[in-house]
């Protein structure tokens, strides 16, 4: 077998890189997967878009957060996908998500290494450097029985904003009390995604009542789109 030689091995990590990284402070990894299910029956919406989060909440790597591609980091006023954002707007909501200088970044995905490239660009023309793309995709970390686990992750920028609150309230450091304010500000995020999924679906839906679709495969494409936003 050809030896693979990277054009740029300085944005490369392998696994036993990252392994023996996973817990250092100043390495942030964090999971960029995202699906697209194509259809042929609209040809103004080739394709529907899936987060990765879903199973994100199943199963990654260890200390590895999400980005939504989509929903987080592209132009939702435009009527293309993935559209860029303006410059500023993006360096801001990458920095919401715990992005910056100090850190390493490592992305990587499970379906191919695209979605992970796509925000290694996106980094890279705001001027990042300090940022690689895991050689392989999360099933192959997975398949070598490297460290995985479900607990989402929420990177600095948020949880120093949450330190800030439950102090603000008076809830006193290494205390119970501040470990538990912590945990409700983190089911509180989670009650609003699950609302926002519920939002999707019902919009989902009134879309597919008003479409005017008929024919076998209309109400099979119809019901895969459901699907996706209601499960």
């Amino acid at each position: 077998m050809n030896k693979i030689y990277w054009k740029f091995p300085e944005y490369i990590s392998s696994f036993e890189w990252l392994k023996n990284n996973l817990d250092d402070d100043k390495v942030r990894i964090y999971d960029c997967t995202t699906y697209l299910h194509y259809q042929d029956q609209n040809p103004s919406l080739p394709y529907i878009v899936e987060s990765g989060f879903k199973q994100y909440q199943i199963s990654h790597i260890k200390n590895s957060a999400y980005l939504d591609l989509q929903n987080d980091l592209s132009d939702n006023s435009s009527k293309y996908r993935f559209t860029l954002p303006d410059y500023p707007t993006l360096a801001e909501k990458f920095s919401d998500l715990g992005i910056g200088d100090k850190f390493h970044i490592v992305l990587y995905s499970r379906n191919g290494l695209q979605w992970a490239t796509r925000i290694w660009w996106m980094l890279y023309v705001l001027g990042f450097k300090n940022l690689s793309i895991l050689n392989g995709s999360f099933y192959e970390w997975e398949k070598n029985n490297l460290p995985t686990e479900s607990k989402i992750n929420i990177r600095e920028k948020q949880r120093n904003e949450d330190i800030v609150t439950c102090k603000h309230y008076g809830f006193k450091s290494d205390t119970l009390e501040f470990s538990n304010c912590l945990m409700k500000l983190d089911q509180k995020r989670n009650e609003i995604l699950i609302t926002r999924k519920i939002l999707e679906c019902q919009n989902v839906r009134r879309d597919n009542a008003n479409s005017g679709v008929t024919g076998f495969w209309g109400g099979v494409l119809m019901g895969l789109r459901e699907n996706l936003a209601c499960d």
